[in-house]
């Protein structure tokens, strides 16, 4: 996985977007709020346009996060908050998220491997293994998103809204708002790099002092789900 270092940032539009994705100027030339404006203008309810990108302070988001995207990065933010089917309902980018979750999915995975190594060399392979599990799955990333406000920014179709109604967004399922984390988490990858990843992943799920501790996160983070629909 290269580094953002080692990218132009045609580069990183490429991996980000692909050679081909529809609505790849789309994509880069919009805001996220400019984005969520214009698919809100076919909404004629206002409880569903309030459902689908209800007011909320992007720069609230961002401080809950750890990050703040430059301007010229703010692309990456929309495209991670961008969910398949409000990409393909708005006749935009409809992969890109996808693809950011899986850069971000790698990230965390090499971050997280260091930070355990480093943090209890005595533990054996199969202890990190299962802890380093419990603290990737998409039931614990999905508790980090809704920390940082992932849910209220989330780019939902209008299908999905319609289905769901004014509370769409108290419905979503964690295996979406983990997938999020991690496309946001990418769109942190290739907008600040690997650091920056790091501080926003362990501000929200940092490391015990002592193994024993750890052992008992792991325990409570891969006990079973009590919502049996994963909601």
């Amino acid at each position: 996985m290269p580094s953002r270092e080692d990218l132009t940032a045609r580069q990183v539009i490429d991996l980000v977007c692909g050679e081909d994705a529809p609505g790849r100027h789309d994509l880069l030339g919009q805001s996220i709020e400019e984005a969520a404006g214009a698919h809100l203008r076919i909404f004629k309810d206002d409880t569903a346009s309030v459902a689908l990108f209800p007011p909320y302070d992007f720069a609230r988001f961002e401080e809950l996060l750890g990050y703040s995207f430059p301007a010229e990065d703010v692309w990456l933010a929309r495209a991670a908050l961008t969910t398949k089917a409000f990409g393909s309902e708005s006749h935009g980018q409809s992969t890109a998220a996808q693809r950011l979750a899986w850069i971000g999915d790698a990230k965390i995975c090499d971050l997280l491997c260091e930070a355990l190594v480093a943090a209890f060399p005595a533990a054996a392979h199969g202890e990190l293994c299962v802890a380093r599990t419990a603290r990737i799955s998409r039931r614990t990333l999905a508790g980090a998103a809704r920390a940082v406000g992932i849910h209220r920014v989330l780019l939902l179709s209008r299908s999905y809204v319609g289905a769901h109604g004014p509370a769409a967004r108290e419905t979503l399922s964690k295996g979406m708002l983990g997938e999020a984390f991690e496309a946001v988490l990418g769109a942190v990858s290739l907008s600040g790099g690997v650091e920056a990843v790091r501080r926003c992943y362990f501000r929200r799920l940092p490391l015990p002092a002592t193994f024993s501790k750890l052992q008992q996160e792991t325990a409570e983070l891969l006990a079973p789900d009590p919502d049996a629909h994963g909601h």
